[in-house]
């Protein structure tokens, strides 16, 4: 965000290039990431807002199905950091105390 904050004519103003922002955003739909879920499913946790629609229940089931585990978070859009801040640090906490995924296989 701070790259994002510059020094123009003696303040601070925000540059965003929404050009790069929208060519970003369309190559972020279009990688296809669910063979790294299929190789790794079993040791991602997908924490989700209730309320985003970023990730569907469709794909939610389909992340289960590879053996991840999914947290919906209610209350919650997409930037979950920012809607439900400490609900997100104590998913977080809760699967680092997990240990490394070969430690939970044990």
């Amino acid at each position: 965000v701070l790259t994002n904050f510059v020094l123009q004519e003696g303040h601070f103003a925000w540059r965003l290039d929404r050009a790069w922002l929208q060519r970003f955003h369309h190559s972020a739909l279009a990688e296809d990431l669910w063979p790294i879920v299929a190789a790794h499913g079993s040791s991602l946790q997908q924490i989700i807002g209730g309320a985003s629609r970023y990730v569907t229940h469709d794909d939610a089931s389909r992340l289960r199905e590879q053996g991840a585990q999914v947290v919906v978070i209610p209350g919650a859009g997409h930037f979950v950091h920012v809607d439900q801040q400490a609900a997100l640090v104590a998913q977080l906490q809760a699967f680092l105390a997990l240990g490394p995924p070969a430690a939970r296989r044990a």
